[in-house]
């Protein structure tokens, strides 16, 4: 959900910021280190300190993060456009624009520039991703579906392919919004057409790295998605990748913890069983 600037966050694409929501797009972004979807990194969206030494005395410097070097560039990339003449900025910087504005969380302010840039310029990938993104965070669901769909059709490869499961989490938030309580009989990924537990675990992976920036600390939908990413993990050399995962579904709420207390790993690895074969639900998926 990363904004896309010319700029992508750790999830924007490349006109590109750092992907963040499943779509934003810009420039700056691609100035950042991006979180690679091989591995959730949690670590990395808290500072570090390192010890050094300045004239001999020790002293503790601060490392930022991904996300708040993104942020130093959103406010950067925010106040250079809004010292320009007005009629003056590209399509790029409007687009820039937006996608700084959707990063720093104000996204009802990135609608109108990127409903006008459509206008302007029909038919730019950014544009679509970056309105449907934008939507999506003002709860405009129906939208958000409407802007990311015309994103794929523009650039079926954006997000190294995995809009399929940004498209997907618009449609349970859709569902959710008439019966709150879908969720507890079924999965984000039902939404889907069943794809192979390695293309299904990338796709989660990298649209998750995209969205923490922007989710609370309950959120039925990332909670749904870190589980079906662990239950996917069946090789025992990612068991703590797995356990990583079933511990984060529970960060973000209980909705899969009775699953989660029937799953003993361990008992799992030692049988060498298909964790799918013994989770009730995960057949097929």
């Amino acid at each position: 959900m990363r904004p896309v600037c010319s700029l992508a966050f750790v999830a924007f694409v490349t006109v590109g910021l750092i992907p963040a929501f499943g779509c934003i797009q810009g420039r700056f972004i691609n100035d950042i280190p991006a979180l690679r979807p091989a591995k959730i990194d949690l670590s990395s969206r808290f500072s570090s300190h390192v010890d050094v030494k300045i004239d001999g005395t020790e002293t503790k410097i601060l490392i930022p993060t991904a996300e708040e070097r993104a942020e130093a560039l959103s406010k950067q990339t925010v106040a250079a456009y809004e010292a320009k003449l007005p009629g003056t900025a590209t399509s790029e910087e409007m687009n820039d624009y937006a996608a700084s504005l959707i990063f720093l969380k104000r996204p009802a302010e990135a609608i109108p520039i990127l409903v006008a840039l459509e206008k302007k310029i029909p038919g730019l990938y950014a544009t679509a991703a970056n309105l449907g993104t934008a939507y999506e965070l003002v709860g405009d669901v129906p939208n958000a579906l409407v802007w990311i769909r015309a994103g794929v059709a523009r650039n079926p490869q954006s997000h190294r392919g995995t809009e399929w499961l940004h498209l997907a989490i618009l449609v349970t938030k859709r569902t959710l919004q008439t019966d709150a309580n879908w969720l507890a009989t079924h999965s984000v990924l039902d939404a889907e057409a069943p794809r192979s537990a390695e293309e299904t675990v990338r796709a989660i992976e990298y649209q998750l790295n995209e969205r923490l920036h922007f989710v609370g600390p309950s959120d039925p939908i990332i909670c749904d998605l870190f589980y079906q990413a662990a239950v996917r993990l069946n090789d025992p050399a990612l068991q703590g990748r797995r356990n990583d995962y079933l511990q984060q579904s529970l960060r973000f709420g209980d909705l899969r913890k009775t699953l989660i207390d029937r799953l003993d790993v361990h008992e799992i690895e030692a049988a060498g069983l298909n964790a799918r074969k013994i989770i009730p639900g995960l057949e097929g998926k």
